[in-house]
This record gives C-alpha cells, structure tokens and sequence, in this order.
C-alpha cells in the first residue's frame, strides 16, 4: 500500500492525520482548508498525506476500516523518522489521532482535536443521526458520488460548510469527485459511521490535548467535543464561534483557532503588525462574501474595507 504524503513550511513539526477525502495537489486550490493549512504551514513543519482509497495514494484498498487509517499515520511518521511531533486531528482523522496517541504517547508531544469525529453517526442520537441516515447516506454515495451533476455531493458540502461562499462550495464538490471513487467513498463513510466508536477511550489519553469545536457544526455536533474534553484528562477546551466544519478564511474561527494553537504547543504568537494585518483581511473576506448578494451591499463593502485599510494605516503611523 503507497501513502502519498508531503512536507512544507517551516519550525516545529505537526502533522495532520489524513481525513475521509483529501487529494495533496489540491489542497492549495480546491480545498476548503487551504488557507487554515497555509496559516499552519508558515508556523510548523506541516506534514500532509493522503489516507488509503484518496487523493494521490493507492485508490483502491482491499481492506478499509479504522485500524488502517491508523496504520496509514504510522507509516508516515516512521518513514519520515518523526521521533516527537504534535498531532492535529480534524473530523475522523479526531479519532484516527486519539487512537495512534494511545499507542505511541512517547512520540506525541501535543494533541490538537479540532472539530473531532469520535462515535460514528451509528452511535449518536438526534437529528440527522442514527443507523438509518448512515443507511440513507450510503445509499446516496453509491448512486451520486460520481456523477457530473453535483446536487448529490452538494448534500455533504453543505454540512461541511453552510456559510461558504458559491465559489468555495463549488470548489468542494469537485475536490469530492476527484479525491476518491464512489465505492471507496462508500466503504469508508461505512467504516466510520458504523465501526468508529473511541468515545470512552479518550479516558485513557496521557498527551496534553486541546480541544476546539465549532458552536453550530452541522456535520460533527458540539456536543461531541463538549464529551471529548471532559472525558480526556488534562484537557482544554475552546468553544469556537461560528457554523462550518471546515473552517473557512472568513470565519471568525480561523484566526481563534490557529491562535489557539500556536499557544498550545508554544510557537511564537503573531506580532501585533500580523493580528492588524489578519483582521483587515478577514474584513476583506467577508465583504467578499457580500458581494454576493447585491449591489448595494458591494458599494457598503468597498467602503467597509477602505475604512478598515484607513484606520489601520493611521493606528500603525
């Protein structure tokens, strides 16, 4: 079994456990995480790859469950050598990263769950939950996940982010048809939401571990990590504002999150020119999302982002 992975950036390193679809040549371009990623990788040595059945690695596995996807992160941390790293563990890849942390807690040095998956759907109550939908789930993948029309994957986009720009949320719908086959999407959205299940295992976790969970997620509930971090020993907890599991550059959790996470692991805070610099570009961004919807409102974000270029300009002279 080939596992693509890459290296990038610069400092100490992080790797980031691989998630249920991610291609490494579009991390850049078509991922919702690109710029949370990029943000990481100015800071870290950023350690990426592919999980079995995605992106650049072997497409097509004879076996996939969640052991594997273990297996998957140990082969890059040991062919890369990694003696001590921290670990980011976003969606699944929450779960993926609990369980290498309970085996190998000598080469874990930090733990970062960030919207973290650790009870399939199959395991959970309430809306949207249960072994029905994953039935129902299944069923869509196996019939739409390939198709030209993206309405079917669209259904899995707007869980992961409900506030994304048409852009972003075009960009994600082919990042899914690109990163990995229908029947392979299916095997592993069964492995997850019917096999994963490490909720009272984080009892056992001896890494210092932070966890941060988006108030409104529509894929992950809030209240799994609300579990996680009051069951992991020694563990923070960040609520963080805002709705998409995929945190997006005009989320008002991208810079809280990142923040959080160079204070956690003890990489330098950005300097009071880079906070400025950041904030007028989250105005930015969100002018752009206004853009969207009318005239008027292109007109209110031009001024918006002149003020805020303005202010900041006469605060730094």
């Amino acid at each position: 079994m080939r596992i693509a992975y890459s290296v990038s950036g610069a400092g100490p390193v992080l790797v980031r456990a691989g998630n249920w679809y991610t291609h490494l040549q579009h991390d850049w371009d078509l991922s919702g995480w690109s710029a949370f990623l990029g943000a990481l990788r100015k800071r870290f040595t950023l350690v990426r790859y592919d999980v079995r059945g995605t992106g650049l690695s072997d497409r097509f596995p004879e076996e996939i469950s969640i052991s594997t996807l273990v297996r998957d992160l140990e082969a890059v941390a040991d062919t890369l050598q990694l003696e001590r790293f921290a670990l980011l563990g976003v969606s699944q890849g929450g779960a993926v990263s609990i369980l290498y942390a309970l085996k190998h807690p000598e080469r874990v040095s930090h733990l970062v769950l960030l919207n973290a998956l650790v009870r399939g759907a199959a395991f959970r109550d309430g809306v949207g939950q249960g072994a029905e939908v994953v039935t129902a789930m299944r069923a869509l993948i196996r019939r739409g996940w390939g198709s030209d029309d993206p309405s079917f994957r669209a259904i899995f986009t707007t869980q992961m982010m409900p506030s994304a720009t048409l852009e972003q949320q075009r960009n994600w719908n082919e990042l899914e048809r690109l990163s990995v086959a229908p029947d392979v999407a299916e095997r592993m959205f069964a492995a997850i939401h019917t096999e994963l299940n490490v909720a009272e295992r984080v009892k056992e976790l001896r890494v210092p571990t932070l966890v941060m969970h988006v108030r409104d997620d529509r894929r992950v509930p809030f209240e799994e990590g609300r579990l996680v971090a009051a069951d992991t020993p020694g563990a923070k907890f960040v609520p963080l504002p805002g709705s998409n599991h995929v945190i997006l550059p005009q989320d008002e959790a991208f810079a809280i999150a990142i923040r959080e996470i160079c204070k956690f692991t003890g990489v330098e805070a950005d300097s009071w020119f880079s906070e400025k610099l950041e904030a007028v570009s989250a105005k930015v961004g969100t002018a752009t999302k206004r853009f969207e919807a009318s005239t008027l409102y292109k007109v209110l974000g031009i001024v918006a982002v002149i003020v805020s270029i303005v202010s900041f300009a006469w605060t730094f002279w």
